[in-house]
């Protein structure tokens, strides 16, 4: 009985011969891949948005005019549009326009697009270099937290840690910008209902004026007295609304020329001290698996070809 098993189970039995060599091959091929595929490094960081901060500089009039446009003005603030800003056609168009140092003995600098794709400058190597950045950079966004994370992968540790670094200044620029925007629109927006209601104060006291100039003893009449009273609150609401749109007015002009980001940096992007990718075992691994599966695929294509052929005969 030991005889018979150890005569089946041999190297000469096809259904073990066949798998063998495919997990072979899949091993050499396995190896070869990991050992030619190019060494990528991996620097993230992490930012928290300040929501409530945000939420503080917009004041009525932004609300007002979030409510126009059917677009709340905050939403700008959220974790989630943040994520989606790292991943933005317009910040990585500027961030593959940046010069970078390959490496920290590199003297020269070089564009990002000129890394990451060699071939002669034109508006396709923009395009493929963007596509290529938008690959090799990661943004998530924690629900519960509210901290958004990006990662971006490149083939010198230095250059990744600077292309991270280089995300952050981006975002951070183009949201000073957005909100320097947003805030000179709520300006403007103010300074017209600040001339209105001045317009309208006035209004009220050359009325109020025009009632005492001819009313000069309507002290004695009672109708007289319950109108002048009328016109005096009415100059009176008018003077709280012109004192209040004032004081929005001052705000507005200090966001316009604020320059504080929104978004707080939890984790600046370090150096890394180890290589992401590839992760050759696991190559090797998924290879050497392939190619048993194959081995296999191929016995059973034969044995199914050799038991028609035999029916066939």
């Amino acid at each position: 009985m030991l005889t018979h098993w150890s005569r089946r189970w041999t190297f000469a039995d096809p259904s073990i011969r066949f798998p063998a060599i495919g997990a072979v091959a899949g091993f050499v091929v396995g190896m070869v891949w990991a050992l030619l595929a190019p060494s990528y490094y991996y620097s993230s960081a992490s930012i928290l948005p300040d929501t409530r901060s945000a939420s503080r500089q917009l004041g009525a009039a932004a609300a007002l005019l979030g409510q126009l446009s059917g677009v709340p003005l905050d939403a700008g603030t959220s974790p989630q549009f943040y994520a989606e800003l790292f991943r933005s056609r317009s910040v990585l168009t500027d961030l593959v326009s940046s010069r970078f140092n390959v490496s920290p003995e590199d003297t020269s600098m070089h564009t990002l697009e000129e890394i990451l794709i060699d071939d002669d400058p034109s508006s396709q190597r923009t395009e493929m270099a963007v596509k290529k950045l938008a690959k090799l950079s990661d943004a998530s966004f924690d629900t519960r937290t509210g901290i958004v994370t990006i990662g971006v992968y490149a083939r010198t540790p230095s250059l990744a840690k600077a292309v991270g670094d280089s995300f952050l200044a981006a975002v951070g620029n183009f949201d000073l910008k957005k909100r320097q925007s947003r805030a000179r629109a709520e300006r403007v927006f103010i300074e017209q209902r600040y001339r209105d209601a001045g317009v309208e104060l006035r209004d009220a006291e050359e009325r109020l004026r025009v009632f005492y100039t001819t009313n000069r003893s309507f002290e004695s009449s009672p109708g007289l007295r319950l109108a002048g009273e009328r016109l005096q609150r009415d100059v009176t609401i008018h003077q709280e609304l012109y004192l209040s749109i004032a004081r929005e007015l001052e705000e507005a002009r200090i966001q316009e020329v604020r320059d504080t980001p929104v978004f707080s940096t939890i984790d600046q992007p370090v150096v890394p001290t180890r290589r992401a990718l590839p992760k050759r075992k696991l190559i090797v691994f998924v290879n050497v698996v392939l190619g048993a599966l194959i081995g296999v695929a191929v016995l059973s294509f034969f044995d199914f070809h050799h038991s028609t052929s035999g029916h066939a005969a």
